[in-house]
């Protein structure tokens, strides 16, 4: 039996580079200096593996980007 079909929604991954330190990874976050790529996945833990295997980084976050009210 095949996996049933999932519907795709909007994600942001944040990534982690390699040459930041832990202490000081979130203080790169809330500045907004930290690389980010977006793509669509059925869930965020989905996204997190997609991000991790599409730039070979460690994903710190991913956040659902939600379609704007009309």
């Amino acid at each position: 039996m095949s996996d049933p079909i999932r519907p795709l929604h909007s994600y942001r991954a944040t990534l982690w580079p390699a040459h930041i330190e832990a202490g000081d990874v979130e203080e790169h976050a809330d500045k907004g200096s930290l690389p980010t790529i977006q793509f669509k996945a059925p869930d965020a833990d989905c996204a997190a593996i997609v991000a991790a295997r599409l730039t070979g980084q460690h994903v710190l976050r991913v956040d659902r980007i939600e379609a704007a009210a009309a």
